[in-house]
């Protein structure tokens, strides 16, 4: 499927749409969606519910993961893997 891309702000978020992010992604759209975020820097993906393994197969889709919030909190999570975390105001 193709990325579709509806603008939300004059300056930045889009809302996307024709990937599926539960599956894996193809080169392409891997690509389609890092150039989206470039240029938007925040996509929002609506009606998705993904599970921890998706969330992180699809964040490993952009390279590696970060976990400097989890060596500075060093706290016990309720999430399943060490590499999630709950980021909230």
């Amino acid at each position: 499927m193709k990325l579709k891309l509806n603008p939300l702000h004059s300056v930045f978020v889009a809302e996307a749409s024709g990937i599926d992010i539960s599956q894996p992604l193809s080169e392409t759209e891997v690509r389609a969606i890092d150039d989206a975020m470039s240029q938007y820097a925040v996509l929002v993906w609506r009606d998705r519910t993904l599970s921890g393994q998706q969330q992180l197969d699809f964040a490993n889709s952009f390279g590696p993961l970060d976990l400097g919030l989890k060596k500075v909190f060093k706290r016990p999570e309720r999430l399943e893997d060490e590499r999630l975390i709950d980021i909230s105001n």
